[in-house]
């Protein structure tokens, strides 16, 4: 719940209870509860703190490393994750999630051609993880190499049709070279295979963003409005319509509303958006 999907309500009685019957737990173990406490609490420093600490006991463990990096990307600190990445990468050089997160900091930086490098590397480990080829369709879209990036969505969705984020990528990438009603497509079958409300309202959020963009605000505002009733907030989004539509104290009230920190899968969410806003 609060690493994988960021749920952090429903993480936080689990992991309370862990961190109090952890008296017979290893020091490692107790570690990464703290660290698992600390996510879900949107307590980040404290986490990289515990994050680091059981990386510099063992730095072979992708999956610290992984949560490590996660953590610091949450946080802004780009480089420093990508010296963690190359040093993870180093120690363990066949783990896919490890080059997934180098990739990352590469394309955070700006280092497309290296971030792409990254990822190809990882579908070379695992030509068959969909995951692995929605990450290097994830580095081509970022990189501007949008066909190449929407073969490699559709070679993930080939392999598993259930896999929504790389529907939702696709969708995006669609949107960006402007086939609106393809990107509507992706985002519906992002939403009919979503296990969880918060991936649905993302997916309803997109599809706002597309009417947005084809400036039919009545279903741009629809699209806000069910967003708004899976997750019980306005999605900051809404802001970009109320000031398309003229109404600058409404977008201004909404982009103020949603300057509190946003939690995303093992990390804080990224303040950019806000700070665009």
């Amino acid at each position: 719940y609060a690493v994988r999907h960021a749920q952090l309500d429903l993480a936080k009685p689990h992991l309370v209870k862990a961190l109090a019957l952890s008296d017979r737990l290893s020091t490692r173990e107790r570690l990464r509860v703290t660290a698992w406490l600390a996510i879900a609490n949107q307590r980040y420093d404290e986490a990289i703190a515990a994050s680091r600490a059981l990386f510099e006991r063992d730095d072979t463990d992708p999956e610290v490393a992984v949560q490590l990096i996660t953590l610091l990307h949450g946080e802004g600190r780009i480089e420093e994750a990508l010296g963690i990445a190359q040093r993870a990468s180093a120690t363990a050089p066949a783990s896919g999630a490890v080059l997934n997160v180098l990739g990352l900091s590469y394309s955070l930086l700006g280092r497309h051609d290296d971030a792409v490098a990254a990822q190809q590397r990882q579908v070379a480990l695992a030509p068959a993880s969909a995951n692995a080829l929605d990450s290097l369709g994830l580095a081509l879209q970022w990189a501007g190499r949008y066909e190449e990036a929407l073969e490699s969505y559709q070679r993930a969705l080939d392999l598993d049709a259930g896999f929504e984020v790389a529907w939702f990528h696709r969708g995006n990438t669609l949107a960006q070279v402007g086939r609106y009603q393809d990107a509507r497509e992706a985002f519906a079958r992002a939403m009919a295979v979503a296990e969880h409300d918060a991936d649905r309202a993302r997916g309803l959020t997109l599809v706002g963003l597309v009417e947005l963009a084809r400036r039919d605000l009545a279903a741009a505002e629809g699209a806000f409005a069910r967003a708004q009733a899976l997750t019980g907030r306005t999605p900051p989004e809404a802001a970009l319509l109320a000031d398309v539509g003229g109404d600058r104290t409404a977008a201004m009230a909404v982009a103020r509303a949603s300057v509190g920190r946003g939690a995303n899968r093992g990390a804080g969410a990224t303040r950019r958006f806000n700070s665009y806003l």
